[in-house]
């Protein structure tokens, strides 16, 4: 029942995002745990570089069936333009991307496809860098 209810309230998060995404362009921190965005950030070239520039580590598709968490935290960065993110399991447009902290697991990335069917991969990044440069403890 607590997953449904997540993930019915973190995809209304997603669909009404998408509204307020083509108004600003901010990194949204999204805590499961209390259901909310816990910080915005504008969006910098410099975190758009390296959040993009980490798709060139992906290291597989994500293996879990289940990709939402009830811990950890739900990154949403949109992108500046809609870019083309390609690598060895996936080719799409896409103008915005979704990190995935989990507490105890590996961080994974999840894109959506032209269809809203959600994909993700394991990948090799920096999550210390990142942390510091949104200025959030992510791990």
């Amino acid at each position: 029942m607590k997953k449904t209810l997540f993930l019915t309230l973190f995809f209304v998060f997603l669909l009404s995002q998408a509204t307020l995404a083509m108004e600003a362009k901010n990194i949204e921190i999204f805590d499961p745990s209390t259901e909310q965005v816990a910080k915005s950030i504008p969006l910098s070239d410099e975190v758009q570089t390296m959040v993009l520039d980490w798709f060139s580590t992906v290291d597989e598709i994500y293996p879990r069936a289940n990709i939402f968490k009830d811990n950890g935290y739900v990154i949403k960065f949109p992108l500046s333009s809609s870019e083309k993110i390609k690598n060895k399991f996936i080719e799409v447009d896409t103008d915005e991307v979704y990190l995935l902290i989990p507490e105890s697991e590996d961080p994974f990335f999840m894109i959506l496809t032209e269809k809203n069917q959600p994909m993700c991969f394991t990948f090799s990044g920096d999550i210390d860098k990142l942390s510091q440069i949104l200025d959030f403890q992510l791990q």
